[in-house]
């Protein structure tokens, strides 16, 4: 019973990191927010996952040798979305809101 679970959790989380997320973080940063609708960039977001799952897969193969496998894809899928998160953090000024934040609550 826990087997199933866990499996159905781990498909449910492959599926994210595989087709929706890392296009998702991608579009964030290519795109402005009120540029397309959400239903555009959702069907961005998918195409764009698809793309970079596919071309991180290939590079891994055949450019590093390293073994396709679900530890690495997710490792990689994960470090790519983190990156592009913080550069849409960054450059929508969010940042620096953030720091005023922090200050204030410092004081």
């Amino acid at each position: 019973m826990i087997e199933i679970v866990v499996n159905l959790i781990r498909i449910l989380f492959g599926f994210l990191i595989t087709m929706f997320l890392p296009g998702f973080a991608i579009s964030l940063v290519l795109l402005r927010w009120g540029g397309i609708n959400f239903t555009k960039r959702l069907a961005l977001s998918s195409i764009f996952s698809i793309t970079i799952t596919v071309l991180v897969a290939l590079f891994l193969d055949v450019f590093l040798g390293f073994n396709i496998n679900f530890a690495n894809m997710v490792l990689v899928l994960s470090s790519i979305t983190t990156i592009s998160i913080i550069i849409w953090f960054i450059k929508s000024g969010n940042f620096k809101k953030m720091s005023k934040i922090l200050k204030k609550v410092k004081r």
